[in-house]
């Protein structure tokens, strides 16, 4: 009997599952029918061609698609990692093994070097001996692809869980004052809460570059960061721009009279049916330097 509510149950699943994916695309394709923007067009194509609809809809996820995660218990602790730059990369108590698989096959996939929700590429990189703020840490991916080459990392991240997971990675570099947590939100002012890009930039002195992934915080914090971006010397910043519908033309204000900007190739996909407004094609990343003749 169990095994039969289980296939009842899973055939269910797959078939809302099945007409959601529908409504998504349908939604999707009215509207942006009759787009002359060559990007939107060749989403439009893998959605029809797949006959599915996700955040990155390009041909690289697919080599994502099977691959084998390896996930670790590190019985010591009781918490699951997985092997990552020769490194130990540590995952909330609250996620399972499937929950990790599935993140850190979303990770592979936000950083390939074709994704639009790529931080870095050969062009916009983290130049050796930096200060760097990570803020939205999570489980740390970036910070562990700069480390060895930085000088110091400063984590922003509120989330008590992943700050647990984030002081076993980085075990080592937290003893040596390589790197710090503020368990804090990236906000426009201090509280006790919030800290901002001008209190961590007068503590150390300089700021080189900041990876800002906040979930739709971004034009809040960056007002939190004025007097660095004012400052003289040469700073770097990659900031998510998808997470609201005016969040792109928001900060490309922002940081237009300071830096030169670029952003990444193609769009996220934002799902019509999870409440989110047009446009549900957004550019995923701003790469801006200092100008240097502002």
């Amino acid at each position: 009997m169990s095994k039969v509510k289980d296939i009842i149950y899973s055939s269910t699943f797959f078939i809302i599952e099945m007409f959601k994916s529908i409504i998504q695309k349908r939604k999707f394709m009215e509207y942006y029918y009759g787009s002359e923007d060559e990007e939107i067009n060749e989403i439009k194509e893998y959605i029809q061609r797949k006959r599915r609809f996700t955040i990155l809809n390009y041909q690289f996820v697919e080599k994502y698609k099977l691959i084998e995660i390896e996930v670790c218990k590190d019985d010591d602790c009781d918490m699951y990692y997985v092997p990552y730059n020769n490194r130990k990369m540590y995952f909330k108590r609250s996620m399972s093994k499937k929950d990790i698989c599935r993140c850190v096959r979303s990770l592979l996939e936000e950083q390939d070097m074709e994704s639009p929700h790529r931080y870095l590429s050969d062009d916009f990189t983290v130049d050796n001996n930096s200060i760097v703020v990570d803020a939205g840490v999570a489980e740390g991916n970036f910070t562990l692809d700069i480390v060895e080459k930085v000088q110091k990392v400063v984590l922003v991240e509120y989330d008590l869980g992943w700050i647990e997971a984030l002081k076993k990675t980085f075990c080592e570099e937290l003893k040596s004052g390589k790197i710090e947590i503020i368990p804090k939100k990236l906000g426009e002012y201090c509280s006790e809460n919030e800290v901002t890009l001008d209190f961590i930039y007068h503590k150390y002195g300089r700021i080189d570059f900041v990876k800002m992934d906040i979930e739709g915080a971004e034009q809040i914090a960056l007002g939190g960061g004025k007097k660095w971006m004012d400052s003289d010397g040469k700073k770097k910043i990659a900031v998510c721009t998808y997470h609201t519908p005016e969040a792109y033309d928001e900060i490309s204000e922002i940081l237009r009279d300071r830096f030169v900007m670029v952003h990444t190739k193609g769009y996220m996909c934002l799902n019509p049916l999870f409440g989110f407004k047009p446009p549900y094609a957004r550019r995923g990343i701003i790469r801006a330097e200092y100008r240097d003749d502002k």
